[in-house]
């Protein structure tokens, strides 16, 4: 709670009233609506301990959570599901997108404040398959051979021959990795990714900046 001035009484001194701490005027500017920071690390712990979601996701889907209630400007205890759809009408991006703000949304209303009401009638967008265009063996020896250093070339062919997404490798320690059967364990995966043993080749251990890549017990490829 706060007090903020408002119009000029018949004296011409300000009048104040008391308003609660998302409607409080910021830099004598306008109103901004916040959602209260302590609901929102109630809803990292709530996504970190009962989903068990990733970091990566939970970051995520508090980025989506202020950026809704940003746009929307109200408090927590007025939105209705009107602002939601005005909301994600707004959104002129792409599906994928699209998907994400809906996903964010749904966990937080529907399973963190258990308002199931509030996103029960909004769906998911299907996203069209297509096929992906792999390079051939010969354009990657040519694009492996372009590569201007030791280290690049290195990293190459870690991921070509792990196989692991960009993530997986940047959230490697020396602890997933057994150096002398070159065999990498990955972190846990996800409901919807599973991951496993995968090796790297003797030519992938052999280039010269190698062990230069391990530092203080963290594999630093692309750091």
């Amino acid at each position: 709670m706060g007090f903020e001035p408002t119009t000029a009484s018949s004296q011409g001194t300000p009048k104040y009233v008391c308003k609660p701490y998302e409607m409080r005027i910021e830099n004598g500017k306008e109103y901004k609506l916040r959602i209260d920071s302590k609901i929102l690390s109630e809803f990292t712990e709530f996504c970190k301990v009962d989903l068990r979601l990733k970091d990566s996701t939970i970051r995520e889907h508090c980025i989506n959570i202020r950026k809704f209630f940003k746009t929307v400007r109200k408090p927590l205890s007025s939105i209705c599901i009107e602002d939601l759809r005005s909301y994600l009408n707004s959104l002129n991006k792409s599906d994928s997108h699209y998907r994400n703000q809906i996903k964010s949304l749904r966990r937080f209303f529907r399973d963190f404040l258990n308002r199931k009401d509030l996103v029960a009638t909004f769906k998911l967008p299907s996203i069209d398959y297509r096929p992906k265009i792999l390079p051939s063996k010969e354009e990657l020896k040519i694009f492996y051979e372009a590569l201007p250093t030791q280290k690049l070339k290195a990293i190459f062919l870690f991921y070509a021959t792990t196989g692991l997404r960009r993530k997986e490798v940047l959230d490697l320690t020396l602890e997933n990795l057994d150096l002398k059967k070159r065999m990498v364990l990955p972190k846990r995966g996800s409901n919807t990714k599973r991951v496993w043993l995968s090796f790297y080749n003797d030519e992938a251990e052999n280039k010269d900046c190698w062990h230069g890549l391990l530092l203080d017990g963290r594999v630093i490829l692309l750091q």
